[in-house]
C-alpha cells in the first residue's frame, strides 16, 4: 500500500494558486447549488484534487494521452486538476445534470481552460467520437453502461477507475494501486482494458 499525503502530490504537479481558485469556486457554488456533500470541508476537497493527479503520478497518465472522456465528471474530478496540470490534454467532460454542467462552463471559464462539456448521458455522445482514457469514479459498471462506453473506445483505450477493484472477467488490469492519502481509509485506483476473453 502506498502512503500519499495530498499537499506534497499537489505541490509536485499543481500550481497552488490554480488549485485554490479552483476549490473557491467548488465552495462558493456548493452554497447555491449542492455540487457535494455540505460536510465536506476544504481538506476534504484537496485530497480529491490530489486524487485527480494520482493517475499521473503513477504514470496511467501522461502529456501525451490522447482524448480522454471524464464520465460523470460532477463538479470536475478529476478532469480540471489533470487540466490544471496540463491544459493541453483533450478533455471532454461528460455530466447529465445541468447545474453541475453549467458549474463547469462557469468554472473551465474562469479558469482559463479549455474543455468540452457533454450535458447527457454517455448514450447521447455521438456515435464516432473515440477515446484513448476513459475517467470513471465512483461509477457503477453496470452491463448497459459498459456496452454504452465500449462503443466510444479507440482501440487498446484505457480505463483509469476510482473506486473498488475492477471485475477481472470484463477488464485486463494494466496497473492498479492501493494507496491511502492523509491517513484516509484506503482506495484504490486502477488503469484497465477492456478484456479480449
Amino acid at each position: 500500500m502506498i502512503e500519499i499525503k495530498s499537499k506534497e502530490i499537489i505541490a509536485q504537479y499543481l500550481d497552488q494558486r490554480k488549485i485554490d481558485q479552483f476549490l473557491d469556486e467548488v465552495e462558493n457554488a456548493n452554497r447555491k447549488m449542492n455540487l457535494f456533500s455540505r460536510g465536506s470541508n476544504r481538506d476534504d476537497l484537496l485530497i480529491l484534487a490530489a486524487e485527480s493527479v494520482l493517475p499521473v503520478h503513477l504514470g496511467m497518465i501522461s502529456p501525451e494521452s490522447g482524448p480522454i472522456l471524464d464520465v460523470g465528471s460532477g463538479w470536475g474530478i478529476p478532469s480540471i486538476p489533470l487540466l490544471l496540470w496540463n491544459k493541453d490534454l483533450d478533455i471532454t467532460l461528460v455530466e447529465r445534470s445541468q447545474k453541475k454542467a453549467d458549474f463547469l462552463i462557469l468554472a473551465l471559464h474562469r479558469l482559463g481552460l479549455q474543455a468540452e462539456i457533454i450535458n447527457s448521458d454517455i448514450e447521447h455522445i455521438p456515435e464516432g467520437d473515440k477515446f484513448e482514457i476513459i475517467t470513471l469514479r465512483q461509477v457503477a459498471l453496470e452491463k448497459q453502461f459498459v456496452k454504452a462506453v465500449r462503443r466510444h473506445c479507440a482501440d487498446d483505450a484505457k480505463f483509469i477507475y476510482f473506486g473498488p477493484s475492477l471485475d477481472g472477467s470484463l477488464f485486463d488490469i494494466l496497473n492498479s494501486a492501493v494507496y491511502s492519502i492523509d491517513g484516509k481509509p484506503v482506495r484504490t485506483v486502477t488503469a484497465a482494458n477492456f478484456s479480449q476473453k
